[in-house]
């Protein structure tokens, strides 16, 4: 192989979701490679300025720094193009700022061959020695930090271990059954569960009620998540509270409702949405109260709102999952890691409206993800926090 170049081989272990699926050999792009290999390399050799010049290109803007190297990627076989299938989990297809955009599966199914190539042999070395680890930590196209995009190196599954601190395994290699795992896992620490499906089965159960690990976490430490706070404050939602302690079986006479997830009170954060922000969210109703949608603006600590070109109106997972199928061809082992909550963000505050109310708060500034994780895998606190209400049917969709 010449000195100023090499290829590897890569496996795609999840479908990329791709919005130029219409044109010829759709699939992983150099454009959304080269610029964040660059970022990998640059990073690794600490900042810009420590960059051998040798290896600059392009701008030196902020932002637009180049590696003087080209990347070429062939697929061994034209990449299979399918719709995304409406059984999907819904936060995984087609919608919000893209939704204009039809977007489809893309899936080299026999692989892809990438090449890198420069005169400078320093740099195709350092390159060469860095991609095993780049795409470990790295998927590519729509939701890939929710596990689609996900594609490795030959030779690379080795080094996952040393990347990803958690990981869990999917008894199947059915990519539909791998995501309703992974969404089902999403919103058992984020957003809790009420009513659920097993991953792969029709069967869904009314019974089943998780408040989500990221809800616990919170109360340990004296917060009151956005949730609570939007339902004790709003008069579409105060209805609503009431209509789920109802539909969940709590007594309001009860000695120990204090100690229920609907009654407990504290600081009120934004809690939920350090594991994701979206500028809008519904809520569905219970008995006969009403669902309802609140929308979210960033202000400052004085309350007023901050310019559109500075404000956050998105703030992806920090938790990124990597799906990789095991040898067998059997199952899946899904790796997740968390990535950084900028400062900026655990710094900002939010307008929270609903109609003509709104609800200001400051995000929980000292949360700190690395601890929630621990406290929401240790041994027994999922199965602790289920709740079975047993005067619900169970129902099965033909």
């Amino acid at each position: 192989m010449s000195k100023f170049k090499f290829t590897v081989f890569l496996e795609q272990h999840t479908p990329i979701i791709h919005f130029q699926h219409d044109q010829e050999g759709a699939t992983l792009r150099a454009t959304e490679v080269k610029p964040k290999l660059d970022r990998f390399i640059i990073e690794k050799e600490g900042d810009w300025e420590k960059v051998d010049s040798s290896w600059k290109i392009g701008s030196t803007q902020e932002g637009h720094e180049a590696l003087d190297y080209k990347i070429r990627i062939e697929p061994l076989s034209p990449p299979v193009i399918k719709d995304i299938d409406k059984r999907f989990p819904t936060f995984f297809a087609n919608m919000g700022e893209d939704k204009g955009t039809i977007k489809k599966f893309s899936w080299a199914d026999r692989g892809l061959h990438l090449t890198i190539f420069s005169f400078n042999t320093d740099l195709v070395k350092i390159v060469k020695d860095n991609i095993q680890d780049f795409f470990a930590l790295h998927n590519f196209g729509t939701r890939q930090s929710k596990g689609f995009g996900s594609f490795m190196t030959s030779d690379g599954e080795s080094t996952l271990n040393n990347h990803y601190p958690y990981s869990f395994r999917v008894a199947s290699s059915n990519i539909q059954t791998v995501f309703e795992t992974i969404d089902l896992f999403y919103k058992s620490i984020r957003g809790g569960i009420n009513g659920a499906s097993l991953p792969g089965r029709r069967g869904f159960t009314k019974r089943f009620y998780l408040k989500p690990m990221i809800f616990l976490y919170a109360a340990f430490n004296g917060m009151e998540w956005e949730k609570k706070a939007i339902k004790s404050s709003f008069p579409n939602f105060k209805r609503n509270l009431e209509s789920q302690k109802q539909a969940h079986g709590y007594n309001m006479a009860d000695e120990e409702e204090n100690s229920s997830p609907l009654f407990y009170s504290g600081k009120q954060r934004i809690v939920r949405d350090l594991l994701g922000l979206s500028s809008e969210q519904s809520w569905k109703g219970y008995g006969r109260g009403s669902g309802a949608t609140v929308t979210k603006k960033h202000i400052d600590k004085e309350g007023n709102n901050i310019k559109e070109d500075n404000a956050i109106a998105r703030f992806k997972s920090p938790i990124q999952f990597k799906p990789l199928i095991n040898r067998n061809g059997k199952s899946y082992t899904v790796y997740f890691r968390q990535e950084p909550i900028p400062k900026e963000f655990l710094e900002a505050y939010f307008a929270i409206e609903e109609g003509s109310n709104q609800l200001n708060l400051p995000v929980w500034k000292d949360f700190n993800l690395e601890k929630f994780l621990e406290f929401a895998f240790q041994e027994g606190r999922l199965e602790n926090a289920i709740n079975i209400n047993r005067s619900q049917d169970y129902d099965r969709k033909s």
